[in-house]
C-alpha cells in the first residue's frame, strides 16, 4: 500500500495517462510509454518529479533486504528501471553490495557477479532486468526481490532462473512488489494469464485479427485504471 503522498502523485499521473490515451491511437509503442510512465510512479517517482516523494517500493524492498542478509543470506534485486536501483543503493552504505545497469560496463557487470557468487562477504547484487536477466549466475542467493517485472511471463522467467538454477540444491524464494490499485496489479495479471497481450505490448507481436482485438482490450486497461 503506497504512502499518502505517493497514492496522491500516482492518481495525477493516471488521470494525465487516461486523457492522453483518449487522444492517441493506441499502438503498441504509444501504449508502452504511457504505462512505463504509471509503471514509474509506482516504482520511483522521482523519475517524474522533483517533488521528494519516497517510493514505497524502495522501502519496502530495504525492509527485506535487511531481515535477509540479518540471517547471514545473500539477497537479489531487480528492476526494470535503473532509478529505483539507485535509490535503494544509497541506503545501503553499511552493506557489501554491487549496482548493475546499463550504465556499468559488461566486464564490471560480470566481475561484480563472480564476486557475488564466491565471496561470502558480497551480500547484496542489484541489476536491471535488461542487463542481468539473461546469462548471469546469482544461485549463492537464495532470494530474488522483484521491484517491478517484465511485460511477459517470457521475460520474468529469464530473471528468477538468475537465481535459480537447475544444479540449485536449495529452493528459491521469490518476492513481487506490487502497489495495491495500480497497473501494477494488471502487469501481474499479464505475466500471468495474458502472454499474447504482453508479446503485442512490447514486440507488436500479431496478426490483423489479434491485433484488433488487443488494441480494445488495451484501451480498455487505460480506462480501467
Amino acid at each position: 500500500e503506497m504512502e499518502e503522498d505517493q497514492q496522491k502523485f500516482y492518481e495525477a499521473i493516471k488521470e494525465g495517462v487516461k486523457e492522453e490515451a483518449d487522444k492517441i491511437e493506441l499502438k503498441s509503442g504509444n501504449l508502452l510509454a504511457l504505462t512505463t510512465r504509471l509503471r514509474q510512479a509506482t516504482a520511483c517517482p522521482s523519475v517524474l518529479t522533483t517533488q521528494n516523494i519516497e517510493s514505497i517500493k524502495v522501502t519496502r524492498a530495504f525492509e527485506y533486504i535487511q531481515e535477509i542478509t540479518s540471517q547471514r543470506e545473500k539477497v537479489v534485486v531487480f528492476s526494470m528501471f535503473k532509478e529505483p536501483l539507485i535509490q535503494l543503493a544509497a541506503k545501503l552504505s553499511e552493506f557489501r553490495y554491487s549496482l548493475n545497469t546499463g550504465d556499468t560496463p559488461d566486464q564490471v557487470a560480470l566481475d561484480n557477479m563472480t564476486r557475488f557468487q564466491e565471496d561470502p562477504n558480497e551480500q547484496i547484487f542489484l541489476g536491471t532486468g535488461q542487463k542481468c536477466g539473461v546469462g548471469y549466475t546469482l544461485n549463492s542467493s537464495m532470494y530474488l526481490i522483484f521491484i517491478d517485472t517484465p511485460y511477459t511471463y517470457a521475460l520474468f522467467e529469464q530473471c528468477f532462473q538468475r537465481v535459480y538454477r537447475i544444479n540449485n540444491s536449495r529452493p528459491a524464494f521469490i518476492k513481487v512488489l506490487v502497489c495495491e490499485e495500480t497497473i501494477d496489479e494488471r502487469v501481474q495479471e499479464i505475466i500471468e494469464t495474458k502472454k499474447d497481450l504482453g508479446e503485442y505490448l512490447v514486440d507488436g507481436v500479431g496478426d490483423g485479427t489479434v491485433d484488433s482485438r488487443l488494441t480494445d482490450e488495451l484501451r480498455a486497461i487505460l480506462r480501467d485504471l
